[in-house]
């Protein structure tokens, strides 16, 4: 990553040439936190021909060389080739000019949490996709810790719910709000378990309804087939009236299950 300094004189000249494109995928990556090139190029270029790809390489080492995303060093296999394959995070210039309160140059977490990380983003990516030809459109997509829910036990004890994602579609006439768990896969039958039971706690609480009419549906993206018949297994367990709370799919059911779309 560069290590170039951005002053003041730079900083507000960034601001006024950055594109109405390069704002947008700014903003992604802040949603986001850990967004890779290709699925920049996907979000950003519908068409993705090969001049679009070109073009989103070059603003790819457009904004990295301004330091407004910084390109990490682990790279996405099989997801492309050249800025399309590597990780991307926001650099100093953009959190800066997003007033991020002492911003830090980015880094990299463990494996298993870029795994994750990158998983939530193919989610959104997908929506996004699936969104485009519907008339309908993505008003939120609230990411950790934005999401979390803070709410009262049955014993007095405070309850930390923690989705991956908050979401909200809107269009067609009707409106779509949902809890996103991204699945790898890695947690225990218990730990899911437990998450459900969070899950049902909060919904009985009103609080959620309160504030959208409706109680967010539960949406778990599974990895690959296995896993998802062992969540659907595992929210078959509760009792009959919580099934529709709870959807299980994989990401080619993103579209389905988060916009309302076929």
């Amino acid at each position: 990553m560069s290590t170039r300094y951005v002053s003041r004189e730079r900083l507000s000249r960034l601001a006024v040439e950055l594109t109405e494109r390069d704002r947008r995928i700014v903003e992604m990556v802040a949603t986001l936190h850990l967004v890779s090139g290709r699925q920049i190029l996907r979000a950003h270029w519908p068409e993705t021909s090969e001049a679009d790809a070109r073009a989103a390489r070059r603003t790819l080492v457009r904004l990295t060389r301004d330091r407004v995303l910084a390109r990490l060093d682990r790279r996405v296999g099989g997801l492309g080739r050249g800025s399309e394959a590597w990780t991307y995070s926001l650099d100093t210039a953009a959190l800066r000019l997003l007033h991020t309160s002492r911003p830090r140059r980015p880094r990299l977490p463990s494996p298993a949490m870029w795994a994750h990380a990158l998983a939530g983003s193919e989610v959104y990516v997908r929506l996004v996709e699936a969104l485009r030809p519907s008339g309908r459109r993505l008003d939120v997509w609230q990411g950790e810790p934005a999401c979390w829910r803070h709410f009262t036990g049955r014993h007095g004890e405070r309850v930390v719910l923690k989705p991956d994602a908050f979401v909200r579609v809107t269009g067609g006439g009707f409106t779509d709000v949902a809890f996103v768990e991204i699945d790898t896969g890695s947690q225990s039958r218990a730990v899911i378990r437990a998450k459900l039971a969070a899950y049902r706690a909060y919904a009985a609480t009103g609080v959620e309804q309160a504030r959208h009419g409706v109680f967010p549906q539960v949406v778990f993206i599974a990895p690959h087939e296995p896993r998802h018949a062992t969540l659907v297994d595992l929210v078959a367990e509760q009792s009959p009236q919580w099934w529709p709370l709870f959807a299980v799919g994989q990401t080619g059911d993103v579209g389905r299950l988060l916009g309302g779309t076929s």
